[in-house]
């Protein structure tokens, strides 16, 4: 998936199973790349309701300090997104 995180858009791959209307034990990974301030990966994890044409729903972020701060990808350590996918 293409995840714009304030700074551009970066690639990263979300995983997790599908059961039944639901997409559990969802996780995914932005590694460190240009435009991310020094030493700043992340992670969001969560289930989110699925469907034949959309996953949504809330991610639980986590941040290192590297990530945090102003003008940083995060102002807090740990966050809840909302993510939205759309065949």
């Amino acid at each position: 998936m293409v995840l714009n995180v304030g700074t551009g858009n970066t690639q990263t791959t979300l995983t997790g199973t599908l059961s039944g209307a639901q997409l559990t034990s969802v996780t995914f990974n932005v590694p460190f790349q240009e435009g991310f301030p020094q030493g700043c990966s992340f992670s969001g994890t969560g289930t989110l309701p699925a469907s034949a044409s959309s996953i949504s729903g809330a991610l639980a972020m986590t941040f290192p300090a590297a990530c945090v701060g102003p003008e940083r990808i995060s102002s807090s350590a740990t966050a809840t997104w909302t993510l939205s996918l759309t065949k």
